[in-house]
């Protein structure tokens, strides 16, 4: 037994010393990707308008958290800003008269948590061939040959900014065909599109760091964005 634990040492020792510890943060694990109409030419647009709030689309969220989401200064709120800024920045001029904007820029917040299970059938691991303390030459040590299986369980939750910039006139054509329907649905034209992905943690402050962090990223991307 001795001799065992001296070995189980050793093999911590040597794992300890041949892989280098780091931390890992929220906003390493952020993604953001675009998307763009390549033929299109933006400075052919001069205004845009926004909606009056962010989308926000929840599976967890409490009733009082989501009222808080669209507070007066809240998140809703500050994401129009950030979005309203960058366009100003590029050279675009903002109108609340979305009936002669040349294009809407919408911003949509998801905030999903994922959940699930993962089974690790009997056997797994412990009795693959050549693992299990049996199972490696020379160390003659009786196996640990079976695992009777077991279930692990997961939680975690996913962000995501989805920026649009919507032609106007096709804005308009979806609004006047949902006030009166016809077969023939008008297509809605998205010249732009961006992605922000990443995982949530439970600083609210940080998260509005990752989010300006994002979408600053998803139109430095984007060049062509200017008048």
């Amino acid at each position: 037994m001795k001799s065992l634990l001296f070995i189980l040492a050793g093999i911590m020792f040597l794992l300890t010393s041949c892989y280098k510890s780091e931390t890992v943060y929220y906003d390493q694990l952020d993604v953001t990707l675009t998307q763009y109409d390549t033929k299109f030419d933006f400075s052919s647009y001069t205004s845009f308008s926004m909606p009056d709030s962010t989308i926000l689309k929840t599976n967890y969220l409490e009733e009082s958290e989501i009222e808080e989401f669209y507070a007066i200064g809240g998140t809703s709120e500050k994401t129009l800003d950030i979005l309203k800024e960058q366009f100003i920045a590029r050279g675009y001029s903002y109108t609340s008269d979305r009936n002669t904007a040349d294009f809407i820029a919408s911003p949509t917040i998801l905030m999903i948590k994922q959940t699930g299970a993962v089974y690790y059938p009997p056997g797994w691991w412990w009795g693959y061939p050549g693992y299990g303390w049996g199972g490696w030459p020379g160390w003659g040590y009786p196996g640990y040959p079976w695992n009777p299986g077991y279930v692990s369980y997961y939680s975690y939750k996913e962000g995501t900014i989805a920026l649009e910039m919507i032609d106007g006139d096709s804005f308009r054509n979806i609004e006047n065909w949902v006030e009166q329907p016809t077969n023939d649905v008008p297509d809605l034209v998205i010249r732009w599109l961006a992605s922000i992905d990443g995982y949530i943690s439970s600083n609210g402050d940080y998260n509005a760091e990752r989010a300006q962090r994002g979408v600053d990223e998803a139109f430095k991307q984007s060049p062509y964005l200017k008048k």
